[in-house]
């Protein structure tokens, strides 16, 4: 019996390699269940003060600390608040889910990727949405109407994913959190509600261009081109000043953002979410496992 199948999965990997309509994800996804993927997260011997480390425990601890010291923010001396200033005349108070919304998130789950630190089957969540919408749905109004985040969510399995260079460096690996898909679903019902709110209230600028629908950089760079050309036309001098910022996602000052929030009209118990939401969270680094991305 056992044959049989490894034979039918066999035959039926080999007719979908040879399908002219394959397209290139398809086709490497295919090539990884067949060669396996474990040796892409398999974590050789580090080299940390002139020693070799190959117990994967400490091997892990070294992750971890490496890449929680990305995230601490030095607030002993937080610089000034400008002078506050009430952007909108609206205010975003309650936000509230319905089972319907719930479901299709749910319905709409990946299953072909790895689940969080609560354990919760993707394949279940998706499989069962109809019978958990409803538990899920009164979890995410209860949340939402007190301004809490569960902390079981706020935990992250962090996967260490090698970049290039030297493979026992840890410099050289770039953290991937694997979140409950549960929490980011409740995740995705927040995001709507502010982003909706501030494009309602023309809050968003109309250079930004960055996760906005039906927009892209391309459009903002057709408009620097633009003003490059016409500049040039003009006779004038052109000067261009661009920053990057180094783990600037990891880094953002939470006071200043909570303070920039307030301004724009986000209050209230949604204030208080997104609050919660960032405080208190932690990390635990696996590695030497195969991981669904």
């Amino acid at each position: 019996m056992k044959t049989e199948a490894s034979n039918r999965y066999s035959e039926n990997t080999v007719n979908k390699l040879s399908d002219d309509k394959l397209d290139v994800k398809k086709f490497w996804s295919l090539s990884k269940s067949i060669l396996g993927s474990k040796s892409q997260h398999c974590i050789p011997p580090l080299i940390e003060n002139s020693s070799t480390i190959s117990d994967d425990v400490h091997k892990a601890e070294i992750f971890n600390e490496f890449f929680s010291s990305h995230m601490r923010l030095d607030d002993t001396n937080p610089p000034p608040l400008s002078h506050f200033e009430l952007l909108c005349n609206n205010k975003l108070e309650v936000l509230e889910t319905s089972e319907s919304e719930v479901l299709k998130l749910l319905s709409k789950i990946n299953i072909h990727k790895s689940s969080g630190s609560d354990g919760l089957n993707n394949i279940i969540l998706r499989k069962c949405a109809h019978t958990l919408c409803k538990p899920f749905t009164n979890i995410f109004n209860y949340c939402l109407l007190h301004g809490v985040f569960p902390s079981k969510w706020k935990v992250s399995n962090v996967c260490p994913v090698f970049k290039n260079g030297d493979n026992q460096n840890k410099s050289n690996y770039r953290p991937i959190a694997l979140l409950s898909s549960v929490s980011k679903c409740l995740e995705k019902i927040v995001f709507k509600r502010l982003y909706e709110f501030l494009i309602e209230n023309n809050l968003v600028i109309e250079n930004n261009s960055g996760f906005k629908r039906n927009d892209s950089t391309i459009n903002l760079l057709v408009s620097i081109l633009h003003k490059i050309y016409k500049s040039i036309d003009e006779g004038n001098d052109i000067c261009a000043i661009f920053l990057d910022v180094s783990k600037a996602f990891d880094k953002v000052w939470h006071e200043g953002l909570f303070y920039k929030l307030k301004q724009l009209g986000i209050c209230g118990n949604v204030l208080n979410w997104i609050k919660d939401y960032l405080s208190n969270r932690s990390q635990k680094v696996v590695i030497n496992i195969s991981v669904q991305m």
